[in-house]
């Protein structure tokens, strides 16, 4: 009769290499479930969990590499996939039902927001259950993009309709803002470096700095700044993503240059743009709303590589997709996500006594807008274009 292995009695040394290995694909999953076998496995590893009450959560811990392609409201029940090794992977999460959904980062971290007075935010990490709590009331009525920082923690909201940028640290008592009219305010939001860096319709590159002599950062000591102007003519659309632990700025194509679309690598430390001929086997999603790089290769034959997918609404001059009550490619679902606000609860506001009410109720028009932003499989088109 064969002799059943006693996995528990790996090596200490060969524990922490499987639980690194884990961390570094940012399994995170694995990596819970992996310390979550015996006692002496989760003696040999670190556990996410160890952090003062309230506190931020080690950023070691927090998911870079996935994002939420799919929520259904009133369901705890989210989809997300690794875009670096192309797995999938559906999750329920009993505590999204006991709070509002807000959005959620490129990385996968889901913002909140509490469904009593005060209503305060809250950051949680889907995949160790850490939930992080700020004092300043959620911000509502139609998020676009998340990002969350750390060294402290901050959460960073772009809105849809009127250019703002708000952002709060965890002693913050409200959202700081920032707005700018057209065409200076900042359209395409991410996260890179430990930073927040924008662009506006001009292709013009912002970021945050610290304000002054001090040299602690917080929500009351930054402020937005352009780092690289660019006065270039509006007629093209420009987009920031991290792709490959670099920093580019994608031109889409403009209404005299069909077809055509540009990369320059963003060089935050010497506050330059340098041209990129080729993003190897990495394939880019860009819209407004949301955008990110996957490694081609690991979705087999559905992504190209050395390609950049366009989610824009205002150019539907070029090739169209429409009519789709389904997606018929995987690539159709990445387009799909980059130009869809994940849930109809973003329309949600609070009016002067605390009560919840619907910005739809005030506009006529909005039923038809939120069927078209809330995605629901449908694509308006996509253009897929060749480097």
């Amino acid at each position: 009769m064969a002799t059943i292995p006693d996995w528990t009695s790996l090596p200490d040394n060969l524990v922490r290499q499987i639980g690194d290995c884990f961390m570094a694909a940012n399994d995170l999953d694995y990596y819970m479930d992996f310390r979550a076998v015996c006692q002496d496995w989760r003696s040999n590893t670190d556990n996410p969990k160890d952090k003062k009450k309230d506190g931020p959560e080690d950023p070691r811990f927090h998911p870079s590499k996935w994002v939420l392609l799919e929520r259904h409201e009133d369901v705890d029940a989210i989809t997300l996939v690794n875009v670096n090794t192309g797995r999938f992977l559906c999750k329920n999460i009993a505590l999204l039902l006991r709070y509002i959904f807000l959005g959620a980062t490129g990385g996968g971290l889901i913002l909140l927001g509490e469904k009593e007075f005060p209503f305060k935010a809250c950051v949680l990490n889907p995949f160790t259950g850490s939930i992080t709590h700020f004092k300043a009331r959620m911000p509502l009525g139609g998020i676009r993009t998340v990002v969350v920082t750390t060294s402290p923690m901050m959460v960073f909201v772009s809105h849809k309709a009127n250019g703002c940028i708000m952002w709060a640290d965890q002693n913050s008592e409200y959202f700081q803002e920032f707005r700018a009219r057209y065409p200076d305010e900042p359209m395409c939001m991410t996260s890179f470096a430990g930073n927040v860096y924008f662009t506006n319709r001009q292709g013009s590159i912002l970021s945050f700095v610290v304000d002054g002599a001090t040299k602690e950062r917080s929500a009351q000591t930054i402020s937005l700044t352009t780092i690289i102007s660019s006065p270039n003519p509006t007629q093209h659309s420009y987009y920031l993503v991290e792709s490959g632990g670099e920093l580019l700025r994608v031109t889409g194509p403009g209404h005299h240059t069909p077809g055509q679309c540009m990369v320059h690598k963003v060089d935050t430390m010497r506050m330059i743009l340098e041209p990129v001929s080729t993003i190897n086997n990495h394939a880019l999603f860009v819209s407004y709303i949301k955008c990110f790089s996957v490694t081609a290769n690991k979705f087999h034959t559905t992504v190209d590589g050395n390609c950049i997918y366009v989610a824009d609404e205002f150019k539907m001059e070029h090739s169209t997709i429409g009519g789709c009550l389904r997606p018929f490619t995987l690539a159709q679902v990445f387009v799909d996500y980059c130009k869809a606000i994940q849930t109809s609860e973003r329309s949600l506001m609070l009016d002067s006594d605390g009560e919840y009410y619907s910005d739809s109720e005030t506009d006529e028009s909005s039923s038809e807008h939120n069927e078209n932003e809330h995605g629901g499989w449908q694509i308006l088109y996509a253009v897929y274009l060749k480097i």
